[in-house]
């Protein structure tokens, strides 16, 4: 499988930023594209104009500016990385875009949450994995991947292996 689109949906958590650290050095290895992915939750209510639905956005310009400034602090650094700002339900909204987008890997940062914590917060990775067509990687907050890439990288000639093709 050929690795050429990487979506990393963010929710400006730590975890979220490890995993657009690991999508970044992936995209070098693999001279890959990458695109972060903002999911602003909507919520639907009653209008008082004849009944309609309005749409509240809530952090629409909040979230835009700090997925600006997190993809910008990538970009300083060389890494070529865009970035979408999408509204609704933000597991429909990655799949969606993962989707429409045609992307081979997803890159996510997760919590961890387990038992009573996971049961009333639900867990948007865990959903997305489910339904997700495409390759997913699930990475835990704390966790440091990017050393075991370079890792890999460094001792690669020595194995005989080649991930930068």
């Amino acid at each position: 499988m050929e690795i050429t689109k990487i979506l990393v949906p963010v929710d400006f958590s730590t975890c979220a930023a490890v995993a657009v650290a690991y999508a970044a050095e992936l995209s070098r290895l693999l001279r890959a594209t990458v695109q972060v992915l903002h999911v602003t939750h909507t919520e639907a209510s009653s209008s008082n104009n004849g009944g309609g639905v309005e749409i509240t956005t809530g952090r629409g310009n909040d979230a835009a500016k700090e997925l600006e400034r997190l993809v910008a602090a990538f970009r300083d650094e060389g890494y070529e990385i865009g970035s979408k700002l999408r509204l609704g339900r933000p597991v429909d909204e990655i799949i969606g875009e993962a989707a429409d987008g045609d992307y081979d890997l997803i890159v996510m940062g997760t919590r961890g949450n387990r038992g009573l914590t996971r049961l009333l917060s639900g867990s948007t990775t865990e959903a997305v994995l489910r339904r997700s067509t495409c390759a997913v990687v699930a990475l835990r907050e704390g966790s440091h991947p990017c050393r075991t890439i370079l890792d890999q990288v460094d001792t690669a000639p020595e194995r005989g292996d080649d991930f930068r093709r």
